[in-house]
């Protein structure tokens, strides 16, 4: 990612590989996005959708997870 931040339109995939450390998080939601055949094209905003989490609580902990910071 070349402006090191995660939002709500960032790829799935990206994050993942970019920030391999905020698998936890997902893994912490039961969710599945680590590895998912659709990962490359799911954005933030369409996970948590999917998943009835709050966008901004999960944007927190992935840079949290990601950078050491909300």
């Amino acid at each position: 990612m070349t402006n090191a931040t995660i939002d709500a339109e960032t790829v799935l995939e990206q994050v993942v590989d970019n920030y391999p450390q905020t698998s936890r998080v997902f893994m912490k939601y039961a969710l599945h996005c680590v590895g998912c055949p659709i990962s490359h094209h799911h954005r933030v905003v369409d996970c948590v959708t999917e998943n009835d989490l709050d966008l901004e609580s999960f944007l927190a902990e992935l840079r949290q997870a990601a950078f050491g910071q909300s």
